[in-house]
């Protein structure tokens, strides 16, 4: 109880306080009346009181007291409205939330209450057959209105004014139901009189004025009754009266026995037999489990939720098969018995059977239900449903449409009283349905699926396996339905272990086999939504079943069958609705993604399996097409396209996306990429898979630099390797040299061996197909492994080449890395002047062609070569330029990388912030989980340890980094590596190792031809006096 409080509610000295909204706002203190202040403060109060003792936020009370304009100063004004009402009534009234506020009433402090509590006794009442005492509570509650209700409101309450005066029209009716079991007094006819004046559209009232006149044995003036109400109905709506009037009238005119009151003792148990209270509801499920929040969101708004609302509650439970929806519906039919007092009424609609139930049928069942006999029963649909509507006006009864087919199934069983609510379960949204409230059912989460699994098979047996409870869990994919056959075959079968049944779901086979219990089965579950689509929509389900990874794009299934993607979208929205297929999340652009539940796909992919294999083959090439079309693209949008590109021949006639489609999609590249990257390794497998010799190189050809901006080599291994073994096969040797040359790429960093192999084979096929363009990225590459050897001079005779046959052939591409590669191989040969040539000019060429990511990567080496050059305020200019271009292309790599050579220059210059550079560096490489790049980064962290006094972690690294393993690594890394290690050992006093270092050193760079390094270490040992040889600079590089 909120603090000020009490059982006797909160009062001020002067006695118990009442709150008057059924009529003007008014507040009661013992005998007195309280003065309000003005409109504001009124509708304040009001509101509150329409939610006492629940949270409202301040955003709606805002919105009851300003409109949808409010002012700026609004919640301020609020704040001050709250304080002044909260003087007035008393200091525990109203409670502060963090969003809102709540009014609290102590009992019989709301007119609202009373009314509600009156009426529901008058319904016991009359359940009982206590006819006469039923209609005193119906009398009473009726006089607790005082006037229109909270008429002196602002326009903000509108609505929840109408909705109180609809509740006074409900509750009149049902005191006037009552009244008529007893007989047609004067006081019930001049009740009725006053009513039909104030809704004189009502026909309900219309029907009850005419009976009580009759029965009070005024017949004539009972069918003058009548005549008025037809032209009342003509002059205001059009309409003539409905069939329930119309058989009124026939009744009278014919003087209809049936029309008199029965002799019976009014308060006898059978006194109340006219207005039927029908429950038909099955019965709720005893292990009901996992659902409460979705419990308590649809009982607040099928009851609480109505207060505000003109029109019939209706809510709608969405999902798939087997995921509970129809278990939920019951769960809240059966838990909200006193809300509905008059009546829950279950129909199965039968949406998913070939043929669903009629609404004429339905109507039907639900107007027996209600009393209307066969004789009286209209054949015609419209009237039927006008009957329908008149029966159930102004009475709480709930009723639950369980499995509905679509929204022209539903609409006509819809009542026409607020006071009547609506639980709707179905497959489909039931989007066209007007003013809904759909609550999208998913499966459960782990934590359920076991909870339910503990429920049915004990709490013992899954304490004693739990990982085994969450792996069955697991394969039924966490769906309720096979979860229950799992647990309920588990309970059937208690000598089994848990294992047993988990062992048998993992073979995917037979998983849809072992989820079948008694009458419950996922497959039929599934087939019940396969046998509701069109052949077109079938079609498209089970060709979704070639794809192989979690979730894919909308685009997907447009190459899949061979049709344009606007037709292709149409069909995904149609399985959506179905409840086949899930939306899993937005792309780039705001593209859908969607995915099967795991057992929907294994019942696509059965279905598929029986298709002959013809039509499957063609959609994987199809599909296979238009990957290696969009990874064509992408690599040209991200700025990496090479001019040499092969174009392997589609493998089907489909014409494939558009332009304008394949552009879309890959208009942000990289992250697409990042995306699509399963769904791409995917494709590559499965081309290989199927034979698609040329599309699944071609896909691996467009994705190499992708793969190494992303840092990814495993994927750019796999593919490759997977695509070689395919043209080894077929004898494709132009796919056989293009992926060879990739696969080098990629083992350059990792494994110099097996990279050195692998592009001299594809350098060897290129020369004879006389592919001359490969042929200059491919000297180039093996140029980089034989720098990195300390087989320079080879090399340069590699990179001579290239630059002659890039030029030749027209690869601007080979010709920007050819230059960059020759300048880096002249830089480590002690060449400074000819290495800085060849940087300006492959930069040259990168800026005229407009390859942003080369002008980078050139940018970055040019720094390096001015950092060892000790042109650090250049380098560190320079780093800057390649780090925004990175940063611009988004490639997240290089900028990890980049960050290091603009940290190390920040180093030599000793700026502040260079350690923050070189660890946003380390911590990016870090994240992106960057192996490759190893000895570079522990270089850099020793050089960093020794610059910030930490000499012992700067030998640790700095020995790590000179053991490269299987790695790629050049002498003259190495050569810098020894002599920074030389200069660690120095610091700690460690001369012998420091004199080993260096020598070590000057060995490399004897060995690469770089006698100005030598000559520098030299003179360097001699200056510290580390023994000969002697020599004379200050600090290594």
């Amino acid at each position: 109880m909120a603090a000020g409080v009490d059982g006797s509610g909160w009062m001020g000295d002067g006695g118990r306080m009442r709150i008057l909204i059924l009529g003007p706002i008014e507040v009661w203190r013992g005998g007195e009346r309280l003065q309000l202040g003005g409109a504001k403060q009124r509708t304040l109060l009001a509101g509150l009181a329409l939610h006492a003792g629940r949270h409202v936020a301040a955003d709606r009370i805002i919105g009851w007291l300003w409109g949808e304009d409010p002012p700026t100063t609004a919640v301020q004004q609020l704040h001050k409205q709250v304080s002044q009402l909260r003087s007035l009534l008393g200091a525990g009234s109203i409670e502060r939330h963090a969003q809102g506020y709540t009014l609290h009433v102590g009992p019989d402090g709301l007119d609202l209450a009373g009314m509600e509590a009156a009426a529901r006794a008058g319904r016991a009442h009359l359940a009982e057959g206590r006819v006469r005492e039923a209609a005193e509570r119906f009398r009473a509650a009726l006089w607790t209105w005082r006037g229109r209700s909270i008429a002196d409101a602002a326009p903000g309450l509108n609505g929840a004014g109408q909705f109180l005066e609809e509740r006074r029209l409900a509750v009149a009716l049902e005191w006037a139901d009552t009244e008529l079991m007893i007989g047609g007094s004067a006081e019930l006819v001049a009740g009725l009189r006053i009513l039909v004046a104030e809704h004189p559209c009502q026909e309900r009232l219309w029907a009850q004025l005419i009976l009580s006149l009759h029965r009070a044995g005024r017949g004539a003036d009972a069918l003058a009754a009548y005549e008025e109400c037809r032209a009342v109905l003509a002059d205001r709506l059009g309409l003539d009266p409905g069939v329930e009037l119309r058989r009124l009238h026939q009744a009278m005119v014919e003087d209809d026995p049936g029309l008199s009151l029965r002799a019976s003792d009014p308060d006898s148990p059978q006194a109340g037999a006219d207005v039927p209270r029908p429950v038909n509801l099955p019965a709720a499920i005893g292990d009901f489990t996992g659902r409460e929040a979705q419990v308590a969101w649809i009982r607040e708004r099928l009851v609480r939720g109505a207060v505000e609302r003109l029109a019939v509650p209706v809510l709608v439970v969405c999902g798939q098969g087997g995921v509970g929806k129809t278990a939920l519906a019951l769960q809240v039919a059966h838990d909200v018995e006193s809300d509905f007092p008059d009546g829950r009424l279950y129909v199965n609609l039968r949406g998913q059977d070939p043929c669903p139930t009629d609404p004429i049928d339905v109507l039907h069942r639900l107007l027996h239900a209600v009393g209307v006999d066969d004789s009286a029963m209209p054949r015609d649909p419209d009237e039927a449903g006008e009957l329908f509507r008149s029966r159930t006006a102004g009475r709480r009864m709930l009723f639950v449409l369980d499995n509905a087919a679509d929204e022209a199934q539903v609409r006509p069983l819809l009542p026409g009283s607020p006071s009547c609510s609506v639980l709707v379960t179905s497959r489909s949204r039931l989007s066209g349905l007007s003013g809904t409230q759909t609550l999208s059912l998913e499966v459960f989460s782990a934590r359920q699926a076991v909870g339910l699994i503990r429920a049915i098979v004990g709490g013992e047996r899954v304490a004693a396996e739990p990982d085994t409870a969450h792996d069955i869990a697991r394969l039924c994919g966490h769906l309720p339905l096979a979860v229950r056959i799992a647990s309920a075959r588990l309970a059937s079968r208690p000598h089994w272990p848990l294992a047993r049944l988990a062992e048998r779901l993992m073979d995917e086979r037979r998983r849809l086999n072992e989820l079948a219990f008694g009458d419950m089965e996922v497959r039929a579950s599934v087939a019940l939504g396969y046998q509701g689509l069109t052949e077109p929509q079938r079609r498209a389900f089970r060709v979704l079943g070639l794809v192989q990874i979690p979730d894919f794009a909308a685009w997907t299934l447009a190459p899949l069958l061979g049709v344009p993607v606007a037709e292709a979208e149409d069909l995904i929205d149609a399985l959506i609705d179905a409840q086949l297929l899930e939306v899993v999340q937005s792309g780039p652009g705001g593209r859908l993604r969607l995915r099967f539940h795991d057992l929907v796909l294994l019942y696509s992919r059965e279905c598929l399996a029986q298709e002959p294999p013809q039509p499957r083959h063609a959609a994987l090439a199809r599909i296979s097409d238009a990957w290696l079309q969009l990874t064509r693209t992408a690599q040209g949008h991200a700025g990496t396209h090479r001019s040499w590109s092969p174009a392997p021949a589609a493998a089907t006639a489909y014409p494939g996306l558009t332009e304008r489609e394949m552009s879309g999609i890959v208009s942000t590249p990289l992250p697409w990429y990042d995306e699509e990257r399963l769904a791409l390794r995917t494709a590559v497998s499965q081309a290989c898979e199927a034979g698609l010799t040329s599309t699944a190189w071609g896909i691996c050809h467009h994705l190499v630099d992708f793969f190494e901006l992303r840092g990814q080599y495993d994927d750019w291994e796999h593919t490759h390797r997977t695509a070689l073994r395919l043209c080894l096969r077929s004898g494709d040797a132009l796919g056989e040299a293009t992926t060879r040359l990739g696969l080098a790429r990629c083992l350059l960093p990792l494994d110099f061996d097996s990279a050195l192999t692998e592009v001299e084979l594809a350098l060897k096929a290129f020369r004879e197909l006389k592919c001359h363009a490969a042929e200059a990225e491919a000297l180039t590459t093996r140029a980089t492994l034989l720098r990195l050897a300390g087989r320079h001079h080879e090399a340069t005779e590699d990179l001579n080449r290239a630059r002659g046959v890039a030029e030749w052939a027209g690869n601007a591409l080979a010709a920007v890395r050819a230059e960059r590669e020759f300048a880096l191989n002249e830089h480590e040969q002690g060449r400074h002047a000819e290495s800085i040539a060849a940087m300006r000019r492959s930069l040259d060429h990168a800026t005229r062609h407009g390859m942003s990511h080369e002008r980078a990567a050139t940018l970055q080496r040019l720094a390096i070569i001015k950092r060892e050059h000790c042109d650090h305020a250049a380098a560190f200019d320079l780093a800057g330029q390649a780090l925004a271009l990175y940063r611009e292309q988004g490639d997240v790599r290089s900028e990890g990388f980049t960050l290091l050579t603009l940290g190390m220059a920040a180093l030599s210059l000793e700026e502040p912030g260079a350690a923050s550079l070189i660890r946003a560096g380390l911590g990016l490489l870090t994240r992106l989980n960057m192996n490759v790049g190893g000895v570079q980064t522990r270089y850099v962290m020793g050089r960093l340890d020794l610059a910030e006094g930490r000499v012992a972690q700067a030998i640790d690294h700095l020995d790590s980094a000179r053991r490269p393993g299987r790695s790629s690594t050049s002498p003259h890394f190495l050569a810098q590596v020894h002599s920074w290690l030389a200069e660690a050992y120095r610091r700690c006093g460690r001369d012998q190792e420091a004199h080993a270092a260096y020598l070590t050193a000057r060995t490399l760079c004897q060995q690469i031809g770089n006698r100005t390094a030598a000559d520098d270490l030299d003179r360097l040992m001699t200056a510290l006096g580390l023994a000969e040889p002697k020599g004379g600079e200050s600090s290594p590089r």
